[in-house]
């Protein structure tokens, strides 16, 4: 019945309590950074850094490099320190937050989904590298699993909820678009895949942007819900 399946991370796969979880970070991260930023002030200088990253559609670099330039432009600081800062706080630090916690039948939502397809796909917005998503998935008790692809800022090159960062996912998988399904609880950013025809799972525990999205979810429920979708998309193979 569908040829990848997707699934939203954060409010979907496992619970992420967002502003906990961002205080947390910027906390952690700061003493690494404060000193190359200006004034100070990490925290506007990181989303600074960010804005290219959702501000353009599709880009021809990955939206890690995008980051990188523009972290460089604000704090005149070389692109591979700056990477390496990075990717020493996520081997260390970053591992100590431990806020996000797992969300009930998720993981056997993704062992059922992996007997339909083998395209299973982490589908969250860029903004983390893989490494770092992975570890939001240990986190969860997602463990023992291997997903088809994880959308990290270090291998995509847009992010929702441009129609881009699905075709960019699709075309990654060979797969058609219409004959996916994307699985997850924000109603712009999650149920946009169906401006490319995609089916769509909204969860309802974690519902965020509701009544704000231009489209209507073809399926919604709770993860038991989706669990009994899959189990019947299964035998319908």
């Amino acid at each position: 019945m569908f040829e990848a399946i997707l699934f939203d991370l954060d409010g979907t796969l496992v619970n992420n309590d967002m502003r906990t979880f961002i205080d947390e970070y910027f906390s952690t991260l700061g003493p690494r950074i404060e000193s190359y930023c200006p004034d100070g002030d990490y925290i506007n200088t990181i989303l600074q850094a960010n804005r290219p990253m959702f501000g353009t559609k599709k880009s021809k670099a990955t939206l890690e490099t995008l980051f990188l330039r523009e972290f460089k432009n604000i704090t005149g600081q070389n692109e591979r320190k700056i990477r390496k800062i990075f990717y020493d706080y996520y081997e260390n630090e970053y591992k100590n937050i431990k806020v996000v916690k797992p969300v009930s039948y998720a993981l056997e939502c993704l062992q059922t989904a992996a007997k339909i397809t083998d395209n299973i796909v982490v589908a969250t917005v860029p903004i983390f590298p893989v490494a770092a998503i992975k570890q939001r998935l240990y986190w969860g008790n997602i463990t023992g699993f291997e997903f088809k692809l994880i959308t990290g800022c270090d291998v995509m090159h847009s992010s929702k909820p441009y129609p881009e960062y699905y075709r960019e996912i699709t075309k990654k998988l060979k797969c058609d678009p219409e004959k996916c399904l994307m699985v997850g609880n924000d109603h712009i950013d999650d149920i946009s895949a169906k401006a490319l025809g995609m089916k769509t799972f909204l969860i309802k525990k974690y519902q965020v942007n509701k009544g704000k999205g231009y489209y209507k979810a073809d399926y919604s429920g709770t993860m038991k819900s989706l669990l009994k979708f899959l189990k019947k998309s299964q035998s319908a193979e």
